[in-house]
Formats: structure tokens, C-alpha cells, sequence
């Protein structure tokens, strides 16, 4: 089961034994990504710096727009 945690400095993202920090400035942006997947289409999108990772991470979660607005509230770059 995959989580996320959203924090002021920091978001920690856990799958499949693996836990993610993203560090607040290591973030370039986050927007909603979407798909034609009906309610499959809530995705996060985390454009990030990080080294040696993919430059985006793509999340699904039904609680999109709930996570949305406490990422605005923490004050991260949202697209």
C-alpha cells in the first residue's frame, strides 16, 4: 500500500517497501496530471531535482484535491 506524507520542509512518498523524501527546494512544481481512467484520473504529478530518480514521480489518489489544497497551505509551487 502506497502513502504520502505532506510536510512543511519536506514530502515522503512510500511504496512497495521504498520510502521517498523529496526535500521542499529539491521540488520544482506539482500539478494534477490528467488520464481518461474515469475516477483512475486523479494523479499528482512532483516535478523534482533530485539525482539518481526519474524527474517526476506520478501519484494516484482519490483524496487529489484534499492534498492539493494542504500543499498550497504549506506553500509548495503548485501548478
Amino acid at each position: 500500500m502506497a502513502g504520502i506524507g505532506l510536510f512543511s520542509n519536506k514530502i515522503e512518498i512510500k511504496f512497495s517497501g521504498t520510502n521517498l523524501k523529496l526535500n521542499k527546494n529539491e521540488i520544482e512544481s506539482i500539478e494534477k496530471y490528467q488520464r481518461s481512467l474515469g475516477f483512475l484520473s486523479k494523479w499528482i504529478k512532483i516535478n523534482h531535482v533530485k539525482k539518481r530518480i526519474p524527474p517526476f514521480i506520478v501519484i494516484w489518489s482519490l483524496s487529489r484535491d484534499k492534498i492539493f489544497d494542504d500543499l498550497n497551505q504549506l506553500g509548495y509551487n503548485i501548478k
